[in-house]
């Protein structure tokens, strides 16, 4: 009885052990799964508050055709806009459908692109000087100016009524400096005197003719022979 007593209470032993460790395990995975359902769904809410904060954003943009000056408010709408619209895509994996009116913003973010480029192209005719002062040395202002009109205008669909009388000076400036003058090409090195002088006659066709003289004379010989001898 004592043995068995002995290999009972041991068995409860193991038993014990045993349950005490499956509750040791289960009760952190059941803690992770419920904190990953709370954060999943604080992310979730967290994610509809930056949408809705995004397109009140966009709502608030004007008409494309009221946005006319780079110091307008609507320009900063703009900017807030695309701002929000970026943080909820980054952070909280918001995507295109989510931005209802998403085309306005597009839209409105090109008008204020093409006023960026055309106050740029303007910054730069107005870096140059006056056209009595123009000298070559200008060249590299007038040349970035005239970059900064063809993205303005190629790039951004800008026209002379928004560059305005800029423009005519931007080309009354070309005009002065005109056009750079190519590098002349480099001049080719002489070439090396011929050190080889012309070989002289060595008397090549006269020996040939000598040889074939010789040989009608042999075969002349040869045949005189022939016809002397007796029969």
């Amino acid at each position: 009885m004592d043995k068995q007593v002995r290999y009972g209470l041991l068995l409860f032993v193991i038993l014990m052990l045993g349950v005490t460790l499956a509750v040791f395990i289960a009760t952190p995975a059941y803690a992770t799964e419920e904190e990953a359902e709370m954060e999943q769904a604080y992310t979730a809410a967290e994610k509809a508050a930056a949408i809705r904060v995004a397109n009140d954003a966009i709502f608030l943009i004007p008409r494309v055709d009221y946005i006319v000056a780079l110091d307008q408010k609507a320009v900063h709408q703009v900017a807030t806009a695309r701002s929000l619209v970026e943080k909820a895509k980054e952070e909280y994996g918001a995507v295109d459908d989510d931005f209802p009116d998403l085309a306005k913003l597009l839209d409105a973010e090109q008008v204020v692109l093409k006023l960026l480029a055309v106050k740029a192209a303007q910054d730069a005719i107005d870096a140059i000087p006056p056209l009595e002062e123009v000298t070559e040395e200008d060249r590299p202002l007038i040349e970035e100016a005239r970059r900064l009109v063809n993205i303005a205008m190629q790039e951004y669909g800008a026209t002379r009524f928004d560059i305005c009388w800029r423009l005519d000076a931007l080309a009354d400036a070309e005009e002065k400096i005109g056009e750079e003058e190519p590098e002349p090409e480099p001049t080719p090195p002489p070439e090396p005197p011929d050190d080889h002088q012309p070989t002289p006659p060595t008397g090549g066709a006269a020996g040939t003719f000598t040889l074939a003289a010789l040989l009608i004379c042999g075969v002349g010989l040869f045949l005189f022979r022939q016809s002397r001898a007796p029969y």
